[in-house]
């Protein structure tokens, strides 16, 4: 006989977290906040914001108001991101100013789109911390928040 194998909300948030790892470096490149949201009912999604303490609010908890749980809050707020690779896109405008002041602008070394920069930052990150951080967060939502957990 077979032995029944069942999954609980929580290994299916738990699987569904490690496959938006690489979604939550890139977002960290992108202008806004976004927040990975841990539904009641083992959905996760995205959600963004101009500010760090919008929350959505839980329509799972009828007898009061709280946030929908989330395990990580990445983004560049209003600005640009300008790490390493976000400033190495090719830019126009920039190409002009090295061009007014008679400097070189290597453009074949530049990435061609902010995606392609973005895609290589994903590439060369630590996902296995990334991911054990996030993991660790979901870790800490308390037993019975998930739809089929007894608190």
């Amino acid at each position: 006989m077979d032995a029944i194998e069942t999954t609980t909300l929580r290994d299916k948030v738990r699987a569904a977290i490690i496959d938006e790892v690489p979604e939550r470096i890139a977002r960290e490149h992108r202008q806004n906040y976004h927040k990975l949201h841990i539904r009641r009912d083992g959905t996760v999604h995205w959600t963004e914001s101009i500010d760090q303490h919008s929350d959505i609010i839980d329509d799972g908890a009828a007898d009061h108001f709280c946030a929908v749980k989330s395990v990580c809050m990445v983004g560049t707020g209003s600005y640009s991101c300008n790490c390493d690779y976000c400033n190495e896109v090719y830019s126009e405008l920039t190409e002009e100013l090295y061009h007014e002041r008679g400097d070189d602008y290597k453009r074949d070394e530049k990435y061609e789109t902010q995606e392609d920069a973005i895609s290589d930052a994903v590439c060369d990150s630590d996902q296995p911390q990334v991911e054990a951080d996030m993991l660790a967060k979901l870790d800490r939502i308390e037993v019975g928040y998930l739809g089929d957990e007894d608190a």
